[in-house]
């Protein structure tokens, strides 16, 4: 926070555009993420288990999920990275994230 201007480093407008197919294969790895690990967690048996069963059988849900989408589009670290962080908005709690509309919400709030 000085006066030399040279430390603080400025990004490029250029940066920031990405390609159509690219931001839908991101927003819908987020979604799908987040559809498959709230239909898991949100079954009878699966939702009266305690924490740490729901909390295993949520990993698991996203490590089938990112091995299917790594045989399926591989080297596309973004739509892993996204599906990822729509299994962790799917383990959200029904009180939290209800409905259909908040989910595709925040699948749509990730950063492309």
């Amino acid at each position: 926070m000085g006066a030399d201007a040279s430390v603080f480093h400025g990004v490029g407008a250029d940066v920031f555009t990405i390609e159509p197919q690219t931001a839908g294969l991101t927003f819908f790895g987020c979604i799908g993420g987040t559809f498959a690990t709230l239909f898991v967690l949100r079954q009878r048996r699966v939702a009266a288990a305690e924490m740490a069963n729901r909390i295993f059988i949520a990993s698991g849900v996203a490590l089938l999920g990112l091995m299917a989408l790594n045989l399926g589009f591989p080297g596309n670290a973004r739509t892993l990275d996204a599906f990822y962080a729509g299994c962790f908005l799917g383990m959200s709690t029904p009180e939290r994230l209800n409905g259909w509309f908040q989910p595709v919400l925040g699948g749509r709030s990730l950063p492309f």
